[in-house]
């Protein structure tokens, strides 16, 4: 028979036998203590700071960077939350104004390592009418 907790997941559409799986808005991480002090995604912050701070502990580009407590994981690191193409790693690296909310357009082109997004080709870095995707945005914008 199932329990209270394993209906409700069943409804919300999670696994019931997977911790990880888990609807946000109607997580109990207090009957859980390993699942609080977890990094479900790798992105440096436990899943109860996730929870205290109002981001996703199921997105590991939604936090708030001084909430992060414990090593990020190297998908992280090698991972563009902003789609600019340059990895989080070397955003960090870069010194970058990092914070809650990621600027796409704030970074250092020679560290461009991995492909641009649809969504950051769409965007006008630098405000003359004409898209990152339309534009050799390297030709047209010194960033440093």
């Amino acid at each position: 028979m199932a329990t209270g907790h394993q209906r409700a997941e069943v409804i919300d559409g999670t696994d019931p036998v997977d911790p990880s799986g888990f609807c946000t808005g109607k997580a109990d991480l207090t009957t859980k203590p390993s699942l609080v002090d977890a990094d479900q995604t790798g992105d440096g912050v436990t899943n109860g700071d996730e929870v205290a701070d109002g981001t996703d502990p199921l997105d590991n580009c939604d936090l708030v960077w001084t909430s992060q407590t414990v090593p990020p994981s190297q998908a992280r690191i090698d991972g563009d939350c902003d789609g600019d193409g340059v990895t989080n790693g070397d955003e960090v690296i870069d010194a970058e104004a990092w914070g809650p909310r990621v600027d796409s357009c704030d970074f250092q082109q020679t560290s461009q390592t991995v492909p641009t997004t649809p969504a950051w080709e769409a965007l006008d870095c630098d405000g003359d009418g004409v898209t990152n995707g339309q534009a050799d945005y390297r030709r047209h914008r010194s960033i440093g």
